[in-house]
């Protein structure tokens, strides 16, 4: 399984001043989490529902004196990438032990040091 993080930046400008388009930037960002989290946009059933980390006003001095609002909305999504080893049946391990190469295998079962 891997975890796949996303970004998605918002960058608004407005005629009408520097609270419009905060209020424009922030309404966007609103939107986009509501439209994210929990999203799975038809993807196969080995990839999670997205889950927003978060949404972040990036406002600076930079930005601002270019009449610009930046906002980022971050998420991420898990998705298993291959083929599940784990087929459902058989029982489940209830200890789990640890050996270290070249002390592996059936022979050096007394030299493993038990995890669980």
């Amino acid at each position: 399984d891997v975890v796949v993080k996303y970004a998605a930046y918002i960058v608004t400008n407005s005629a009408r001043g520097r609270n419009q388009r905060n209020m424009d930037a922030v309404a966007m960002a609103d939107l986009l989490v509501v439209g994210v989290h929990g999203n799975r946009w038809d993807t196969p059933e080995n990839v999670e529902p997205a889950k927003v980390d978060r949404a972040e006003n990036l406002a600076s001095s930079r930005f601002d004196d270019k009449g610009l609002a930046v906002w980022a909305v971050t998420w991420e999504q898990e998705a298993r990438l291959g083929t599940n080893e784990w087929d459902g049946t058989g029982t489940i391990p209830t200890e789990l032990y640890v050996g270290l190469e070249p002390l592996t295998g059936p022979d050096n079962v007394t030299e493993y040091d038990p995890v669980l």
